[in-house]
């Protein structure tokens, strides 16, 4: 996790001075959906919260994006998420717009 971490800030820095470079590449999404409960989900057991990964239908089950990024920027949200709610739920929400584009979106009663 720590190391996970120095990547982060690293990868922040690159951001800032226009340097990162974007890695597209085949991101299965039920996969996706399993490696974030299998992060989150023990979190939620001991906070006694519900964590909920709600994928819309009309998903596709593959998309083309940066992998590590969007791991990165949801684990950060979870992770937030989860620090500011002490009841209640967290959920990601997993949907597409009518112009195909997929979007994200991390809720909490915190």
């Amino acid at each position: 996790d720590l190391l996970n971490l120095i990547n982060d800030i690293l990868d922040l820095a690159k951001i800032e001075s226009g340097t990162i470079a974007i890695d597209i590449e085949p991101v299965n999404l039920t996969e996706l959906q399993m490696s974030l409960d299998r992060t989150f989900r023990q979190i939620a057991n001991s906070k006694e919260l519900e964590f909920l990964i709600d994928r819309a239908p009309q998903t596709p089950e593959v998309i083309s994006t940066d992998s590590k990024r969007l791991q990165q920027i949801l684990k950060n949200l979870l992770a937030n998420a989860f620090k500011f709610t002490e009841q209640g739920n967290v959920t990601v929400q997993i949907g597409s717009t009518q112009d195909q584009k997929i979007f994200f979106a991390v809720k909490d009663t915190g």
